[in-house]
């Protein structure tokens, strides 16, 4: 695993250069159930169906990012920056990337990219990204969370899968004299965690497939899948604005999505196909994560 990640040049979390030992960690939750099947297409081809629930997949593509590519890589990135964000896209820091990530040939014709964010105990409290301060520019009030409305914003409003907010839908006040085409998005809901990351990962994705002929990667459409515990009620159950209801966040994210892209699964139903591909992963797996 280590020598994939150097070979690849790709920071572990935190952008550090060795496994995370965090017995808690989501990276390395990731890479234990998908790691080690990386090249084995049948496996993939199981879980890809089972994730996504799709019945015209009918086989996988090798996913052409890493140096020796093999049915998943991790940590993926663009090869150039279409989010506004200002740097060469470097894996696993600095810039919006992908846990994991499939191609899956589709029955008919086109490729299906399958986007995996995995999730272990994360929970969040209210932090606005639209707002944030920048303590390099005091004199700047809200530095970072400009920022950030200038790079998502305008994508968000051209986009074909998320929804946009006019100046209408909006009670924000101008006190910062900020462009009325990135004002009505200050304090939404796309600079809230989850849903900041989601709304980059979505328009990653888009992006992805519009600048196909450039890219790497190539595919003609795109599922987003959140991989989150059943158990992890703190983060299943909290919607945006705290509200608390079974599968909340996941209710508050789908109704800012135009269409049917984005999927909650558990990490158990990975293991499910894993039982029965893989029986000595499997085993591994229940005994270090179980259903939690």
């Amino acid at each position: 695993m280590k020598y994939y990640f150097e070979t690849e040049h790709i920071a572990f979390w935190g952008n550090e250069r060795e496994v995370p030992n965090h017995t808690l960690s989501s990276q390395v939750a990731c890479l234990n159930h998908l790691f080690a099947i990386r090249n084995d297409p049948e496996t993939v081809l199981g879980i890809a169906k089972a994730i996504t629930g799709r019945g015209d997949i009918i086989g996988m593509k090798k996913v052409d990012c890493d140096q020796k590519p093999q049915y998943i890589a991790f940590e993926v990135v663009s090869k150039d920056d279409h989010l506004n964000e200002n740097s060469t896209p470097n894996r696993g820091a600095f810039c919006t990337s992908i846990d994991a990530v499939m191609l899956a040939d589709l029955k008919g014709g086109g490729t299906l990219l399958i986007m995996i964010e995995w999730k272990y105990t994360e929970s969040y409290s209210s932090n606005d990204k639209s707002k944030e301060s920048d303590p390099d520019r005091p004199m700047q009030p809200e530095a970072k969370g400009i920022e950030r409305l200038k790079r998502y914003c305008q994508l968000i409003t051209n986009s074909e899968y998320l929804e946009s907010i006019s100046i209408d839908d909006t009670t924000c006040e101008n006190e910062l004299e900020l462009n009325e085409d990135i004002l009505p998005y200050r304090g939404s809901i796309y600079f809230q965690e989850p849903y900041y990351q989601l709304m980059r990962q979505t328009l990653w994705a888009e992006q992805m497939i519009k600048y196909q002929s450039s890219e790497k990667i190539k595919a003609t459409e795109f599922m987003h899948i959140h991989v989150i515990p059943a158990g992890n009620k703190e983060l299943l159950n909290t919607g945006f604005d705290g509200e608390q209801s079974e599968n909340a966040m996941c209710e508050s994210w789908k109704k800012q999505l135009k269409k049917d892209i984005y999927k909650w699964v558990d990490p158990q139903k990975i293991r499910n196909v894993l039982k029965e591909k893989d029986e000595k992963l499997y085993d591994y797996l229940c005994k270090r994560y179980g259903n939690q």
